[in-house]
């Protein structure tokens, strides 16, 4: 009886151990290992996932598709829309991560691409609370060079010579029109009117049509 009473005893003692030394086990969706992870305890709490597309350095990436999600509650604290084009930068520093949406911009004399922060949102734990900030829109666009406005006086003069009626194809390429973008941003009054009268002045293609449309000015 007595040998039965301490095998029982024993079999709920390692029971309960083999429980306190469980951790908490969370993945992705996909089954992808997480892109970042915020721990609890010596436990996995909030794991980031989407789809990589490049590192900046190891705590600086970007990603298509973040998604953030409750490991102990089982939840979904952030999930945004997935878009091939729209690129987030996502960061993880002092046990803070941070998502930023992000805007194609062109910098510089030779009008390179660039991508810009557009609205952050951080996510932290803060004694067992979890804690999701705001859309906070920090976006600033580049400052123009002077020969990046003259490059925009001659585009837009370029552009006056093809208004005709019936109207015509608009004659350039899309990055013309993130040039004028750019212009619009910057106050450059020809790019505004320009870029707002686009479809009324030209037939727009599709590549045209859905570059105004990612810019959504």
């Amino acid at each position: 009886m007595i040998k039965k009473m301490i095998l029982f005893f024993l079999l709920v003692y390692f029971s309960f151990a083999s429980c306190l030394g469980q951790k908490l086990e969370c993945n992705c969706e996909n089954g992808e290992k997480p892109l970042f992870k915020i721990i609890e305890e010596e436990q996995v709490r909030i794991i980031a996932c989407g789809n990589l597309e490049s590192s900046q350095t190891i705590n600086k990436i970007f990603v298509l598709n973040p998604i953030v999600i409750d490991c102990k509650m089982d939840t979904t604290i952030l999930d945004y829309p997935y878009d091939e084009t729209n690129k987030f930068i996502m960061t993880f520093n002092n046990h803070i991560l941070q998502i930023a949406s992000t805007k194609i911009v062109l910098i510089g004399d030779d009008w390179k691409y660039d991508l810009a922060k557009d609205n952050i949102q951080s996510i932290t734990l803060s004694n067992r609370d979890i804690r999701v900030s705001k859309n906070n829109n920090v976006f600033q666009p580049p400052t123009l060079t002077e020969k990046q406005k003259q490059d925009l006086t001659n585009l837009c003069n370029s552009l006056k010579e093809y208004i005709k009626s019936p109207k015509e194809f608009y004659p350039f390429d899309e990055k013309s029109i993130y040039m004028l973008y750019m212009g619009a941003l910057n106050d450059h009054k020809q790019s505004i009117y320009l870029l707002k009268n686009l479809s009324n002045l030209f037939d727009v293609d599709g590549a045209i049509a859905e570059t105004i449309r990612e810019i959504n000015f």
